[in-house]
């Protein structure tokens, strides 16, 4: 088991994800409930990389991610 937080957040000092899994990754930004979420990819040594993370529309340099979640299922009626 990796160590997460009990909403299912795994600090970046503590693991990275996988190369080239997508996830969802979050950040701080200082202010109360100021938390910034995106999805994002893990690729160190990616030249777009910033430390190692795409993620699209932002610069920022997550200290959380999460797996993605399951897609919904579709319901049959």
């Amino acid at each position: 088991n990796y160590p997460v937080t009990p909403d299912s957040w795994i600090s970046c000092s503590e693991r990275m994800p996988d190369t080239k899994t997508a996830v969802l990754v979050a950040r701080d930004f200082g202010r109360k409930g100021d938390w910034r979420m995106k999805w994002a990819t893990y690729i160190p040594g990616h030249p777009d990389a910033n430390d190692g993370w795409i993620i699209p529309g932002a610069s920022w340099i997550p200290s959380h991610w999460m797996p993605l979640p399951e897609p919904p299922q579709e319901v049959r009626q």
